[in-house]
């Protein structure tokens, strides 16, 4: 069986199971990094020791955005849980005989770094910070108190549109969130402030999108770039 079949019949199992497009793409994205290092092998001759062997790897990969250099943990149980995924995909559809993935466990051996949570007064102190600071610093404060007022996902901000938002009742309509599931959220006054006066600075007033870069709406990563 080819990588290309492969893939392509993952996809179509996420889909059908109801994942949102950015899921569906980080999957695949990982279900590739699996098949580059198989080579041209077929996936129908895999074993488990090949999978254990692409587990020692991933433990000892580079990565871009680690301090230590190496895949954190947490990026090596992820990447192991989309082989797993993938094979049992295979599996159910009758591709492969046996599912080598199939129990296959990563145990952490390196403990993971504490998440850090920042206090009160340093998200105050950073959204303080964007004052002045370029010239889309009225949008980015915008779109930070909003996420840090309403818990938004990055992918729920930049899906936001303008209709979206009851000013009066202090309320966020979010459309096709996880699962493609639409919630109603509230936002703080500080919040809904400056999307006003970002809102009244806009150039491209008929834009329904809320929140907009040079080239249209601003885009998930793109918001993801704004803030590192």
């Amino acid at each position: 069986m080819t990588r290309r079949e492969a893939k392509k019949l993952y996809k179509e199992w996420l889909t059908d199971a109801g994942y949102k497009r950015s899921t569906i793409d980080g999957k695949l994205c990982a279900a590739s990094r699996f098949l580059r290092w198989l080579s041209r092998r077929d996936l129908r001759d895999v074993t488990r020791k090949d999978i254990e062997r692409y587990v020692d790897h991933l433990r000892t990969c580079h990565s871009e955005k680690s301090r230590s250099g190496a895949l954190r943990a947490k990026s090596v149980v992820y990447l192991v849980s989309v082989v797993r995924q993938l094979f049992a995909c295979l599996y159910r559809h009758e591709k492969i005989l046996n599912n080598p993935a199939r129990n296959i466990a990563f145990i952490r051996v390196d403990p993971e770094r504490p998440k850090e949570i920042l206090s009160i007064t340093q998200v105050s102190c950073f959204l303080n910070s964007l004052e002045g600071c370029g010239r889309y610093w009225l949008r980015d404060r915008a779109i930070y108190e909003l996420i840090y007022s309403s818990g938004l996902r990055v992918s729920e901000a930049a899906g936001l549109k303008v209709g979206d938002i009851d000013f009066e009742g202090r309320l966020l309509l979010i459309r096709q969130s996880k699962f493609y599931k639409d919630r109603i959220v509230p936002a703080s006054d500080v919040a809904l402030s400056f999307v006003k006066k970002y809102l009244g600075e806009r150039i491209t007033a008929r834009e329904s999108h809320l929140f907009l870069g040079d080239q249209g709406p601003l885009g998930r990563q793109a918001m993801g770039v704004r803030f590192r």
